[in-house]
């Protein structure tokens, strides 16, 4: 019991030992509380206020989805194949994601098509990387091809496998970046046409449902003028369909799998 006077009895003489005590404690208290402030704002706060930064710009470059562009004398039809994804969950390189925002910010109204400045490695300052261009095309276009084949091929790339008669249409991807379309956010749009109606393409837009889908065919208008020019910088993936479907159709099947358009 005596040792215990005697130690508060010394801490009563030396009030700065009690005054460090408390200070150390507050120091600890109030680094706590900070912390969980910063954890509180980098967790929820952040994405809260990115999203409405976002939302009331109407411009998001995270984001990505790819549409399927359903096109006839008749109409234009637009329906979802991928919902909307982060960029980086698609491209798990952040280096391509990064390099889609850059080429976004070039994009225009009149053509929001995604293309890359590229150089050959000889005019390069920096000589780092010896990717031709038709490369790293493919690191864009892969791994869309990826995300629509397992959307749709899986089960009847199978069924071609074991030797059900199939027949093959070939799809073009193409990554845009539309701009200056009243009532829709602006972010990255693969488009996905097949190929014979993305040549054959009607000069004047048929009807749609909703008056800012318009655009739409003036873009797939810009695709269709470089897929002729320049099919290398774009996807293609090809979808197989039992032959015993469609007994009216006459087209011819085409050979290959998923693949890079050439």
């Amino acid at each position: 019991m005596d040792a215990f006077v005697n130690f508060f009895q010394n801490l009563v003489d030396r009030p700065q030992v009690i005054v460090g005590a408390i200070a150390g404690s507050l120091a600890l208290l109030y680094s706590g509380v900070f912390r969980g402030i910063g954890a509180f704002i980098s967790r929820f706060t952040t994405p809260i206020l990115m999203g409405w930064w976002f939302y009331s710009r109407s411009d998001n470059p995270n984001k990505l989805n790819v549409t399927l562009n359903i096109i006839s004398d008749v109409h234009l039809d637009i329906d979802t194949v991928v919902a909307d994804k982060l960029l980086t969950d698609v491209y798990k390189n952040h280096f391509i994601a990064q390099l889609l925002k850059l080429a976004a910010k070039r994009t225009t109204a009149e053509n929001p098509l995604i293309t890359l400045r590229y150089k050959p490695r000889h005019k390069r300052w920096f000589r780092f990387s010896n990717k031709t261009e038709a490369q790293l095309y493919e690191a864009i276009y892969n791994p869309l091809i990826s995300e629509v084949s397992e959307k749709t091929n899986n089960i009847f790339s199978f069924m071609g496998a074991i030797g059900v008669p199939m027949r093959s249409f070939r799809f073009v991807l193409a990554l845009t970046y539309e701009r200056g379309i009243p009532g829709r956010d602006q972010h990255f749009r693969c488009m996905m046409i097949a190929e014979d109606s993305l040549l054959a393409l009607p000069a004047v837009c048929p009807p749609v449902d909703h008056p800012q889908y318009t655009t739409r065919h003036r873009t797939l208008q810009c695709i269709a003028d470089s897929y002729q020019r320049h099919p290398e910088r774009f996807g293609v993936v090809k979808f197989w369909l039992p032959e015993a479907w469609m007994p009216e159709l006459t087209t011819t099947s085409l050979s290959g799998g998923a693949k890079r358009g050439a």
